[in-house]
């Protein structure tokens, strides 16, 4: 069976060198032996053109590509189509994305979504901590998600693994704590996505829906579909 070829977008940060840490999470990850994901990184695409993401991959030999504005559908196919991308995985990617694959492209975020969705970085811990403060709850966390065009951190879940914030902590801290479990998640819930443990299908009525095959159940935590 042919290795999954996923196709990175991530932006990280304008500054060279700063940036991008979950882009690397992926490439280290998918070099473990024994494997954590197990797919091969076709290339990463970044809107910063010498920005952190493009320090980082000067690391490893995976081809680099600058995405400049306007980000149309027709560039987003462009870059699938030229690397024969099996999947697309969004990783601390900002711009909205069109024309892909709804089935095919996957997001993560750094905070529990709807809640703290719609924004990004940093943002999303201050969100979470003004949530925290005026007792609407006291839980973020880390999600993943099939992508649409409805809006920004919008379409299907399948995964959220829940971080609880602790009185006296910052934005700092809680984001911090977020983001060392988004880089722990991140690889292992996309290789049951490109090995097709985890997908999207029309359901009843037309709706999507997440299904996961049955002998997944119990080891997924925070998954969010049918086991089938």
């Amino acid at each position: 069976m042919a290795e999954p070829r996923v196709l990175v977008l991530a932006s990280g940060e304008k500054e060279p060198g700063k940036g991008g840490s979950g882009y690397l999470e992926l490439e280290e990850q998918s070099r473990t032996i024994p494997g954590i994901l197990n797919a091969k990184l076709v290339a990463v695409v970044s809107n910063h053109e010498n920005g952190g993401v493009r320090t980082k991959n000067k690391l490893f030999d995976t081809p680099f590509e600058f995405f400049s504005k306007p980000y149309t559908a027709e560039k987003y196919r462009f870059f699938v189509e030229k690397y024969r991308a099996d999947y697309v995985m969004c990783s601390g990617w900002l711009p909205w994305i069109r024309g892909l694959d709804i089935r095919k492209t996957i997001n993560i975020h750094p905070g529990k979504i709807p809640e703290f969705g719609g924004t990004w970085g940093h943002h999303v811990h201050e969100k979470a901590l003004k949530w925290f403060e005026e007792g609407k709850g006291n839980i973020t966390g880390v999600t993943m998600h099939f992508v649409d065009e409805v809006n920004w951190d919008h379409g299907p879940q399948f995964f959220f693994f829940p971080v609880k914030m602790r009185p006296g902590e910052d934005a700092n801290k809680i984001g911090s704590r977020v983001n060392e479990k988004e880089r722990a998640w991140q690889s292992y819930i996309l290789n049951l996505v490109v090995h097709d443990h985890i997908r999207l299908i029309r359901g009843q009525l037309d709706k999507w829906q997440v299904v996961a095959v049955q002998k997944y159940t119990g080891i997924i935590p925070g998954f969010t579909g049918i086991y089938i």
